[in-house]
């Protein structure tokens, strides 16, 4: 009968024990739960405040507000994303450059658990796109409809129209299909850059360029300030065809040079590398 009370006993102990432990148990897994929703979510390490620098065409409203947009919402279901150890920064740059094409470069990076810096880069105007054919400009006004072009050769705006000639003006390189000329790259970011460097050269040896001309067929007319142009082709070595160009006038048997030495010529043809043709 003894042996009887105290086995009652032991099993009552142990469903108070389990019971104990199964309690327990759940209220473990209820404070953990409670910590991993609470604790991603504290006021000290939530992002709060965001710091633009660099921009100057592009509001800072217009890219808080992007910002602020992309941290909304949980990452994984879960952890909220303007928590400073879950916001995503490939994500914002990501918004950030789609968000307007005069922004080139975006760099978010981490000031404080409740600061992130965004730091901007714009685009800004070497040159001009104004058109898919060309259009000789009236004396001293521009071809309206012309878009900015920045150092890539990516056309990111569109142009006021000026007076007198601040940019050398383009024309062809994009398909005339193209629906939207904003955020179309003009050629090659490469081949922009040899363009560029052949600008440069003409310039600073006397020979100004107004307009650059690109054709279907990659034929290039390089159009100069003080009348004339230049005849290539978009695979060319630039530089090497401008010290041909440059040997040609210099020398003595070229005829289109004045009693003052001022150079004329309707053309200069240097698709042929050492074979040079011009006319007067």
């Amino acid at each position: 009968m003894r042996n009887e009370l105290h086995s009652k006993q032991r099993l009552k102990r142990r469903k108070k024990a389990a019971v104990f432990k199964i309690l327990s148990f759940i209220f473990i897994v209820i404070g953990l739960g409670a910590g991993l929703y609470s604790i991603p979510r504290y006021s000290e390490i939530t992002i709060k405040n965001i710091e633009v620098s660099g921009n100057q065409i592009v509001s800072q409203s217009e890219i808080e507000d992007a910002v602020r947009q992309e941290l909304q919402g949980n990452k994984y279901f879960f952890f909220p994303k303007k928590n400073i150890f879950w916001y995503s920064e490939d994500q914002i740059k990501k918004t950030l450059l789609s968000l307007d094409p005069h922004i080139s470069l975006a760099i978010v990076s981490f000031k404080n658990f409740q600061t992130i810096e965004v730091s901007i880069t714009e685009r800004f105007p070497q040159s001009l796109w104004c058109g898919v054919f060309y259009q000789k400009a009236e004396t001293e006004s521009l071809i309206e409809n012309c878009y900015f072009i920045d150092k890539t050769g990516f056309i990111y705006a569109k142009a006021p129209t000026f007076s007198g000639n601040p940019f050398v003006r383009y024309y062809g390189g994009i398909a005339s299909s193209t629906t939207s000329v904003i955020g179309a790259q003009l050629i090659q970011s490469m081949a922009f850059k040899s363009a560029t460097l052949l600008i440069v050269k003409m310039k600073k040896d006397n020979f100004p360029v107004s307009d650059f001309v690109i054709s279907a067929d990659s034929l290039v007319e390089v159009y100069l300030e003080k009348g004339g142009k230049l005849i290539l082709t978009l695979d060319q070595d630039f530089e090497k065809e401008f010290e041909n160009f440059k040997t040609l006038v210099n020398s003595k048997n070229f005829k289109g040079k004045d009693l003052e030495g001022n150079i004329h010529f309707n053309y200069v043809d240097l698709r042929f590398g050492n074979k040079l043709f011009y006319k007067l």
